[in-house]
Order: C-alpha cells, then sequence, then structure tokens
C-alpha cells in the first residue's frame, strides 16, 4: 500500500513531505523506467587522465548494466562528440581515443535526432558532460542549437530531464545550468574539479539516474498535479522526499499517480524532530549565496540537539540524524572553503559558481553507493530470510542412515562437545564448520572474492556456538575485535607517530574464540559432512554467506558464491600438500560443499560466463574486471575435480600470473619503461664479446647522445640565481635556461633469434616474481611455472612476456579484447613477437621524441646530482623541482640513492635539502633558506626512507634523522597568520591535520 507522511513546523515555510508507493520496474512498467542517454565530450583536452576517468566509469557502469541483464529497449545510448558526433556503446568507449576540437552544436542536432528515434512514451533521461567550451562556431550559432533543442523538448510533450556534469574550472556554467533546465523536469548539475572526481561524479550520477522514477500527486483543491521523482529502495518500492508549501494540514486524500497505478492515501502528520531541522537546514544551505546565511546556518546547527531525554527516536534513527549532521557539516565547511577562496582572490567566478551549484545537489549523493546498495540488498533479502524458518522445519532427515558413513568424534564442536548427530536432532537451524580468520577491506561488500583468509583453523563448531561466543565477547570488547570488522585499505605512507599508533590497533589481532591449538577465530565456514548436513547448509546459506562477507545476515548477493570458491583456493594454499590429517580433511569437507554448489554458481554466472571456460577462451575472462582473485579459479578447477592441468590451462594460468605482477610493480610507471623492455626482448642483441662492462653500458650508451656538454658559466647562472633569489630576494629574477642538443633515432630493427642479452632480460624480469605466495596451491593442482632452461618454454616464455608486459595494465588487456591483439603463446609464439614488432615499427617516431626527453631529463638530473657546489644544486632545484615533483625530481632522487652508482659528492647535504626544504650556509647558522616548497618538510613513504637511510649510512642517517624531529607536515594556512574560523593558524595549527616526523 502507498503511504504518506507529512512534517511541519510554524518556524519553516514548507512542509516535509515523504511518500512510498508500491513500484515494480517490469515489463508492465517499463515506460517509467528511464531510458538514459550519455553524452560524452571526447575532444582533445580530455586527453590524458580525464578520458581515463571517463573509461573506468564508463567500464563501470557497462559491467553493472550487464549484471542487471536489461532488455535491449533499455540499455544506454551512448553518444560521443568532438568537432564530430557518433552513436556507440558502452563497451566501445574503451578503445575510443581524445582527440579534436569541441562543436555542441551538432552533439545538441544529434541528442534531437536520437530523442525522436526512442519516442515520446518513454521516461528519457540525457547526462551531459563537457571540461570545455566550444570552439567550432559562434556563441549566436550556439544559442539558435540550444534553443532549437528546449523548443522540441517542450513541443514534444516529452517526460525528459537532462543532468550535467562540468569538468575543469573553464567550462561554460552559463550552459550548463540553461541545460539542466530544458527538461520537464529540472535536472541535476554536479562540478568535477580535477580529473580524479570525474570518475565518481559520473558513476554516482548514472546511478542516481538509473533509479529514479517520475511519478504525480493531486494534492486537494489544487487542480494541477505535482510531479515528484522518487527512487527505487527494492524491487517492490520507490520513496520519495520534497518539500511542499501547504496553506494547512490536509486531512483529504492525496491522488498519487505512477504510470498505469493510482493510489489514494489519506496523509499522516507527525510532529517536527530532530531529523526534521537536519533537513530543513540541508535545504537552507542549498541556496545559500552570502557568508551572513551561511554563518546562520552554522550557529542553527550546532544549537540542534543530538543527545539526551529530549532527542527521542530509537538508536538507529539518532545514528542515522548524526550521520546526517556529519553530511552537513562537510557541506558547510565546504562552502565555508569557498567563500574563504573568493575572498583571497585564489578562485575564479567560474569555478566558485560550480563549486557552489555542485554542492546544491550533494545531499542526493550524500550516501555512498555502497551503502544504498547495502540498504537495497537488506530489504530485498528480508522476505528470503523469513521463508528459511518455514523451509528448515519442513526438512527432515533418517537419523539411523543419515550419519553412517561420519566420524562424530570427528565431527564434535569443540565448545558444546556436541557430535553433528546430537546437534542436528537438538536443533531445527544449527549448521556444524570450520573456523577462520578473515581480514575484510571495505571493497568485499562489492568484491567477495577479495577477501582475504589470513589463518585456517583445525577446529570443528557449530554455527550457534559461534554466536554464543560472539555475543558474550562483545559485552567485553569491541566488536572489531570479535569479527574483524573491515579494514581500511594498504597505505604506502611513511610511518609517524599517528599512523603507527593507527596501524598498532589495526594489526590486533580479532577473534572470538580460539580453538583446540589456541588458534584464534574471527569467522564460521560451513562444511558438508554429509547430505543430510548439506541441504541444512543450502538452506542457510544466504544468511551465512551475507555474514561471512558484509557482516550482515541480510547482505546475501548472488556473487558472494563466487566468494566461496576464493576462500578454498586460499585454504588449499595455507597448508602444504599432504599436510596433516585434519587440514586434508578440513579442506576435503569443504571442497564436497563447493562442488554441490556448482550448479547453482553456474545457473548465477550463465553458461557462457563459467569461471574456467572463460578463463581458457581469451583474455576477457583472464581480466580483473572478469576475475579479480586468482584464487578463485584455482578453487573452482579444484571443486570442479579436476586431477591433470593440461598445457594449455597450465600456460594460461602462468601467463596470467606473470602478467598480474607486472601490473603490481609497473603500476604508475613511465611506458618508456615497458617499450624499453619489450625493446630488448625483441631486438636485444648478443653483445658479450664487444663490451664486458654491461653495468654502465646503458647510461653511458645514453648520454653518447647529448651533444652539448655542461660547463662552469652555465653551472654559474644557476648559482647566481640562487644567491639572487634566496639572499637578495629578488622574487622576479629571471630562471636561468640552458639548450640540450640531443642527437638520437631509433633505425629499423629486425626481431632476433634468441641469445643470451635476451635470455638476462628475462632472468632480469623475472627476478622480482616469486611463486612463494601461491607455492602450495600450485603444488596441489600440478601447476609448473615456466623453466627457462629448457629450450622449448624458453622460447615460449619470451613472447608470454612480451605480451605481458605489453597489456599490464587493465586498460591495455581491455584494449587487446576489443582489437583482438592478445594471442595464445602456445599457438602463436612467433606472431606475439611479429604484432609487437609491427607496433614498434610504426611508432618509431613517438618512441624517439620519447627517448630524447628521457635522455635530456637524466642529463640535467646529472648535472644537479654531480655538481661539487652547493649554489648550484640549490640553483637547479629551485629551477626544475621547486615543489618535489616532476620526472627531473625522481630522476635525482633516482640517482642520489643509486648505490650502484660512483660517489655523490657532498650527497648527505643535498638530500638534507630535499627532506627539510631548507639550506644552512654551516651547521651553526642561524638563518636557515627556504628552497623547496616554501621550506615545508618532506615526509616520503617508507620504501624511499629506507633507500636514503642505506644511501646516507648510519650515521649520516642519524644526523638527518635529529635534523628532522620535531618537523611537520600538514595543513598550510594563510600567509597573514590571522586564524581562522576554527581559531587555527600557521602558528597554531590544527593537532588533527598535523603529522609529526618519526623515524
Amino acid at each position: 500500500m502507498a503511504s504518506c507522511t507529512i512534517v511541519s513546523s510554524e518556524d519553516f515555510a514548507s512542509a516535509l513531505v515523504k511518500f512510498r508507493v508500491p513500484f515494480r520496474g517490469d515489463k508492465k512498467n517499463e515506460d517509467c523506467l528511464s531510458r538514459i542517454i550519455l553524452v560524452i565530450d571526447r575532444s582533445g583536452s580530455m586527453a590524458g587522465g580525464p578520458w581515463k576517468q571517463v573509461q573506468a566509469a564508463v567500464q563501470a557502469i557497462d559491467e553493472m548494466n550487464q549484471k542487471l541483464s536489461r532488455d535491449a529497449n533499455l540499455e544506454p545510448i551512448v553518444i560521443t562528440y568532438n568537432n564530430t558526433v557518433s552513436i556507440t556503446n558502452l563497451a566501445s568507449i574503451a578503445k575510443t581515443k581524445a582527440d579534436g576540437s569541441t562543436d555542441f552544436v551538432k552533439v545538441f542536432q544529434q541528442v534531437q535526432k536520437t530523442v525522436k528515434e526512442i519516442g515520446v512514451d518513454k521516461r528519457i533521461v540525457i547526462m551531459f558532460m563537457t571540461d570545455g567550451c566550444d570552439s567550432c562556431n559562434s556563441p549566436n550559432a550556439i544559442i539558435d542549437a540550444q534553443t532549437k533543442l528546449q523548443m522540441f523538448f517542450k513541443k514534444s510533450n516529452l517526460n525528459c530531464v537532462v543532468h550535467v556534469i562540468g569538468y575543469s574550472k573553464d567550462h561554460d556554467l552559463n550552459m550548463m545550468n540553461t541545460l539542466k533546465s530544458l527538461g520537464t523536469t529540472e535536472g541535476v548539475y554536479r562540478y568535477a574539479e580535477g580529473s580524479k572526481g570525474l570518475d565518481e561524479k559520473f558513476r554516482e550520477l548514472f546511478e542516481f539516474a538509473d533509479l529514479t522514477v517520475e511519478f504525480s500527486i493531486k494534492l486537494p483543491n489544487v487542480q494541477q498535479p505535482i510531479k515528484i521523482t522518487g527512487e527505487m529502495v527494492d524491487s517492490d518500492h520507490i520513496e520519495s522526499e520534497c518539500w511542499l508549501s501547504l496553506s494547512e494540514n490536509i486531512k483529504q486524500p492525496i491522488e498519487i499517480a505512477i504510470g498505469n497505478n493510482k493510489y489514494s492515501v489519506v496523509p499522516m502528520l507527525t510532529e517536527p524532530d530532530t531529523m526534521f531541522i537536519l533537513k530543513s537546514l540541508s535545504k537552507r544551505t542549498s541556496d545559500v549565496k552570502t557568508q551572513k546565511q551561511l554563518d546562520q546556518i552554522q550557529s542553527e546547527l550546532q544549537q540542534v540537539k543530538m543527545f539526551g531525554s529530549g532527542v527521542g527516536g530509537t538508536k538507529a534513527d539518532r545514528q542515522l540524524a548524526m550521520e546526517l549532521r556529519g553530511e552537513l557539516q562537510t557541506r558547510l565547511d565546504a562552502l565555508h572553503s569557498i567563500m574563504a577562496d573568493i575572498a583571497r582572490g585564489t578562485l575564479n567566478q567560474t569555478a566558485a559558481l560550480a563549486k557552489m551549484n555542485d554542492l546544491r545537489y550533494a545531499d542526493k549523493f550524500s550516501k555512498s553507493s555502497r551503502q544504498r546498495r547495502m540498504d537495497q540488498r537488506a530489504i530485498r533479502n528480508q522476505a528470503n530470510l523469513q521463508l528459511i524458518d518455514i523451509k528448515l522445519k519442513e526438512l527432515k532427515f533418517k537419523e539411523e542412515t543419515a550419519f553412517t558413513n561420519v566420524d562424530l568424534t570427528t565431527f564434535t564442536c569443540c565448545l558444546t562437545l556436541n557430535t553433528c548427530r546430537d546437534m542436528m536432532m537438538d536443533s531445527e537451524d544449527d549448521v556444524m564448520g570450520v573456523g577462520l580468520v578473515v581480514e575484510r577491506q571495505e571493497h568485499v561488500v562489492d568484491a567477495p572474492t577479495l577477501i582475504s583468509v589470513k589463518d585456517v583453523s583445525v577446529t570443528i563448531l557449530s554455527r550457534s556456538a559461534c554466536d554464543d561466543a560472539i555475543k558474550m565477547k562483545l559485552n567485553i570488547a569491541d566488536a572489531a575485535r570479535v569479527h574483524g570488522g573491515f579494514v581500511p585499505s594498504k597505505s604506502a605512507a611513511p610511518t609517524t607517530s599517528t599512523t603507527r599508533t593507527q596501524n598498532k590497533a589495526n594489526n590486533t589481532q580479532s577473534e572470538f574464540t580460539r580453538g583446540v591449538a589456541a588458534e584464534p577465530i574471527n569467522t564460521f565456514l560451513p562444511l558438508y559432512i554429509c547430505d543430510a548436513h548439506f541441504e541444512r547448509v543450502q538452506i542457510m546459506l544466504e544468511p551465512i554467506l551475507g555474514y561471512l562477507f558484509t557482516l550482515d545476515i541480510t547482505g546475501y548477493k548472488s556473487d558472494q558464491l563466487l566468494g566461496l570458491f576464493s576462500i578454498l583456493g586460499q585454504i588449499m594454499n595455507a597448508s602444504p600438500r599432504n599436510g596433516s590429517e585434519r587440514e586434508e580433511m578440513i579442506l576435503y569437507e569443504f571442497t564436497r560443499l563447493c562442488h554441490a554448489f556448482l550448479p547453482r554458481t553456474l545457473e548465477y554466472l550463465g553458461e557462457e560466463n563459467d569461471v574456467l571456460k572463460k578463463f581458457m577462451a581469451g583474455p576477457t575472462g583472464r581480466s580483473k574486471a572478469h576475475i579479480q582473485n586468482l584464487m578463485t579459479l584455482f578453487g573452482y578447477i579444484h571443486a570442479l575435480g579436476i586431477e591433470t592441468i593440461d598445457e594449455s590451462l597450465r600456460y594460461a594460468i602462468v601467463e596470467e600470473l606473470y602478467r598480474r605482477h607486472f601490473s603490481y610493480i609497473y603500476h604508475g610507471t613511465s611506458e618508456n619503461v615497458i617499450s624499453e623492455h619489450v625493446q630488448t626482448l625483441l631486438y636485444g642483441e648478443d653483445d658479450d664479446d664487444d663490451d664486458k662492462n654491461n653495468e654502465t653500458k646503458t647510461e653511458v650508451d645514453e648520454l653518447c647522445y647529448v651533444k652539448s656538454k655542461n660547463d662552469k658559466t652555465n653551472d654559474g647562472h644557476f648559482a647566481q640565481h640562487a644567491r639572487a633569489v634566496l639572499k637578495k630576494n629578488e622574487i622576479n629574477h629571471k630562471i636561468p635556461t640552458e639548450k640540450i642538443d640531443i642527437q638520437y633515432e631509433i633505425p629499423e630493427r629486425q626481431i632476433n633469434s634468441m641469445n643470451n642479452k635476451i635470455r638476462s632480460k628475462m632472468v632480469e624480469l623475472l627476478s622480482g616474481f616469486s611463486t612463494k605466495p601461491v607455492q602450495h596451491v600450485l603444488d596441489r593442482l600440478g601447476i609448473r611455472m615456466m623453466d627457462i632452461s629448457n629450450e622449448h618454454e624458453c622460447i615460449l616464455l619470451r613472447s608470454m612476456l612480451v605480451q605481458c608486459l605489453r597489456f599490464y595494465s587493465n586498460e591495455s588487456i581491455n584494449g587487446a579484447v576489443l582489437n583482438k591483439t592478445f594471442f595464445n603463446v602456445r599457438t602463436d609464439h612467433e606472431h606475439v613477437l611479429t604484432v609487437a614488432h609491427e607496433e614498434f615499427d610504426a611508432n618509431r617516431q613517438n618512441l624517439t621524441t620519447n627517448k630524447i626527453e628521457q635522455i635530456r631529463v637524466l642529463e640535467l638530473a646529472r648535472r644537479a646530482v654531480l655538481t661539487n657546489d652547493i649554489g648550484v644544486y640549490l640553483g637547479r632545484m629551485m629551477v626544475y623541482a621547486p615543489t618535489r615533483g616532476g620526472k627531473i625530481f625522481d630522476t635525482i632522487l633516482s640517482l642520489l640513492l643509486d648505490r650502484s652508482q660512483k660517489q655523490v659528492p657532498l650527497l648527505a647535504e643535498k638530500i638534507s635539502i630535499i627532506f627539510t626544504g631548507r639550506y644552512k650556509e654551516h651547521r651553526d647558522a642561524e638563518k636557515e633558506f627556504h628552497v623547496l616548497s616554501n621550506g615545508l618538510a618532506w615526509f616520503p613513504d617508507r620504501s624511499i626512507i629506507n633507500r636514503v637511510r642505506e644511501a646516507l649510512g648510519e650515521d649520516q642517517w642519524n644526523d638527518l634523522d635529529q635534523l628532522m624531529r620535531g618537523r611537520t607536515c600538514g595543513h598550510v594556512y594563510r600567509l597573514s597568520d590571522i586564524p581562522n574560523r576554527h581559531g587555527y593558524h600557521n602558528s597554531h595549527p590544527n593537532p588533527n591535520l598535523v603529522v609529526q616526523w618519526a623515524s
């Protein structure tokens, strides 16, 4: 039944009206569902990071779309545009390049044409994204095209809404505001300041558009119906909240129309509470235009009473109110920041207005997508949970025959001492299993195969005994220490006094009980044991898996079935083959369980998406988009009962292990590094007879192309620049420049046959690869890695490494799938090399340009590193690496820390300047000159700190450590040192935002 609740207050002009309306997104209501058109800017200004963000977002949307199994007439339509316009699909965006200029006139014309083809009966949602302004048409032509589109929408009586995403501070804000007003209802405006946020904004907006349904209401004594936008919260209902100006309390029915369905509901009137006050403040925040309005809302928010006897509501209501208050404060903080930037003049008008417009709609996206999906999942599963009790009551088993082949001594709960038979006779809803220690990062909610099994217990437990142990433990410990909770993503941040405390807390072992060998246990995993026991497990599977992966019995989703196979693979890997009898027994019983769930898993996946078949079919089934954790594949193979791995499967698994290894170690690495590795594998010449000293050959080879050498006069310009800026405060001193003449060209080459140079490169590439993390599971499956000493396997391995390097990233392998350039190494190993060679030959000019730039960067870095004059070093750092960023800085740091090279002059002084950002003329000098980043200290990650320590030696490292003690890295306040609204400034920084050095 439909329902309506009205909350009103004399102090507020509008009333908060809440609707809950029955609705099913099926064929009958198809016209109410949104037909989404994505209009995406692919002009040249989107190239690089922004376009990769768009591709990632579209790929995620495509995966979401495939799982929903939509009819073809509900598939999103994709329009991409630059100076041309094209209709494409979600999958094709991965191979589309961003280039050309921007023509809005053409895209407006194409939108009109596409909408005509869809028809007027559908609800149309257009998502328009751009990062700039039209570069092809005059302003009058753009206005004319825009007006024609607007008139078309009005004359066609379309149910249409236009949402917009503006990217970069230079986009046309006025046009964005006009576009979102073109439809029958006003759309949402989102602003992505940098490419990093573009991905998230794009996906959030698509999810929002995909879940919204429009319906109309007719109030008593009001002639015209009012259109309302609701959101599908489960498979049977939509909900909506809106603010309406009501002249009096409504006691007569409100008529609701959605599709062909009509409802008449008498509203229920309720008194305003804390949630109403917070939501009214949130509504006012959307209309803030001045600092005075902002300060008033901030003051009222601080006066909202969140605790105490007068607040009322349940614990869950109060928790929800706290979350809403936190989200509102975050929006207010963002507005304070914008106002401050406007006052300082550091934010242009377009960016300022864009940010404020974006915040107007922030409350629509305040609840995270993950939490939203969990809520929907819980509501969807609630009905199934209510049926479980009925099914368990109907389930019967024969006591005298059900446990004939079960060793009841083994399957006895160590906490209750009940055997499996006694447990099943005493309880209708209890099952038996084994204890684990697992670690869940938050993304396990959406990607269950990424759950991490830290330890496998040998202790048999019943589920009810685990529940009792958890309840008892919760009385004396926090929840995270009981079941492990969710841990944050791993970080490479430096160890500081703050992070050290956090890491110590995170590393504390979570457990709700201990096993027979005193091993910790924080998770329960069911076993097969016998047919009668499995039938009970099968009925209770959904709440068991829901809790295992999301810590919520209503959190079940079908993809958690794959999580079982991931756990199986990790259990196989937890102990060596032919381990203890008890370990092998537990593995056997859990394998039986997974085997029994294979039909249900295949029903969820579909025959065409079988994990093993798709993995063998090609790279599509091997990428992380399809199989995020290879332990899932290993567990799946074992559950199938495959005893002998054939060579085709072996090569495919080994190749994917290498590819994922390269994906990890080369993440964020320059493409030039990958290119050099592949070129050596293709063209490496066996030059042992020509050059005995190969260790320094690479650097010598590169430097021989530099024709303009450095001299004292050139160095003197940089030393003079440092003196002028640091000592004489000549801020506008002319920055010295230097021209480096590099003569380099990549010649035409042919693929070389296997030789010692290529073998050495293969050994080098695999030197960091270790099978230790997966050795036990590989041994159990009989999978052997490639043997470089075997001539045939060495030839295949060469092609395998070339292919893995070329397609090491998820983005590149997706492109390879679309372009059909990923081959079977076992049958096409020569073709792999030929295609790679042809690609290099076609790109020789670009590779030459990249190599010249690489040599230039190396030469500039060498000139800074090898100078004996600290003044020259200061000048070069101030010119080429003033903020400790960029390729030159990275190369300088690499050369300073390279212990294989000759001794660097003034090494300790140079590293000290990098870390402190300051320079003293001598140890006892009182004045410190700010050289880098305005004198702010630099806290690199732990790996760099370790390398610095090794390069300096213990004594000089201790000197640097002593020099860094007491220095902090944190938020930078205004130069005037005037306190901000929180009372903090440079002389009195916020301690929560300050990281202090701790080696």
